[in-house]
């Protein structure tokens, strides 16, 4: 059984990702609304509040909707709220 200083660790973690993930979400509602239809690795990575590198990785393993445009990665917006909204990330 795990102590109660253990668990208000983990609830406070809980919390702390909850509430990136909840920022991320505003984030992408707000640019919902502007004319952009995709963005690209940097943008998302900001969008979401991770580095660049893990959204590489994301796509890499085809866990992130995203269109490859030869070399080029972009994420349809639209797509990557659903996808944030699910709770994948």
């Amino acid at each position: 059984m795990r102590d109660l200083s253990g668990l208000i660790q983990e609830l406070r973690e809980l919390a702390q990702q909850a509430t990136a993930t909840a920022d991320a979400l505003e984030r992408l509602q707000n640019l919902r609304y502007e004319t952009k239809w995709t963005v690209d690795v940097e943008e998302a990575a900001q969008l979401l509040g991770i580095d660049k590198n893990t959204v590489y990785e994301y796509c890499r393993q085809k866990q992130i909707p995203h269109i490859k445009l030869g070399k080029r990665i972009l994420i349809p917006t639209l797509a990557l709220m659903k996808w944030l909204e699910q709770g994948v990330a």
